[in-house]
């Protein structure tokens, strides 16, 4: 008899990113749908379900497609809460959309902590003839926030890199949470030894 898996955890990953640079899309041909050309901007929040293993484990990851236009980003910040992995993209195309990554980066670590694991999608390189980011300067930013990068087309990749992109990140943080657990444990012992320091030993009664 094969060996079971184990009961798959849930894992909540955000993508960050200006109106337009193609979130929606992402995850729409990542979940097994189409690619529309006529997509519309997200003026309301979703998810979609995917699922991954890794070993004996299974992963269900909830994919938000999150708003991007300025004036609704308060009703984004609602969703940032218990997320683990969050996606930052760009247009390569867009140089103001490369730009605002700042923005999001910066709202993220107010309202999360610098913890989270992170990655870095420049997206439409289908559009390699209008770019005005390079491949260098997307990576060069995911490494200064201590990101994974990808470079990628929804329009005219197939998912795999993609699928393999989400996997290291889904690594990344298992790994990371792996290890703030362990920290955490190591610090409840020391303050478990710490406090049985400072209580108050019985003197022993000495024999006549």
């Amino acid at each position: 008899m094969s060996k079971s898996k184990s009961k798959c955890d849930e894992i909540k990953v955000i993508l960050l990113g200006e109106s337009g640079v193609g979130k929606t899309n992402i995850i729409n041909i990542s979940t097994g749908h189409s690619f529309n050309d006529e997509e519309t901007a997200t003026t309301y929040s979703t998810y979609s379900v995917k699922k991954y293993s890794i070993g004996e484990k299974e992963y269900k990851i909830y994919l938000w497609d999150t708003i991007g236009q300025e004036s609704l980003r308060q009703l984004t910040k609602l969703f940032y809460q218990d997320s683990k992995i969050v996606i930052f993209v760009y247009d390569i195309a867009n140089k103001e959309s490369f730009e605002q990554l700042k923005y999001w980066t910066k709202d993220v670590e107010e309202q999360v902590g610098n913890n989270i694991t992170k990655g870095v999608i420049g997206n439409k390189i289908d559009l390699y003839y209008n770019e005005q980011v390079t491949t260098e300067e997307g990576q060069s930013f995911a490494k200064s926030i201590d990101a994974k990068f990808l470079s990628f087309s929804a329009k005219s990749e197939n998912p795999t890199s993609f699928n393999k992109f989400m996997l290291d990140l889904l690594v990344d943080y298992i790994e990371k949470d792996k290890n703030n657990a362990d920290n955490f444990d190591k610090r409840k012992r020391r303050i478990t030894l710490e406090n049985n320091d400072l209580k108050p030993h019985k003197k022993k009664k000495c024999c006549k």
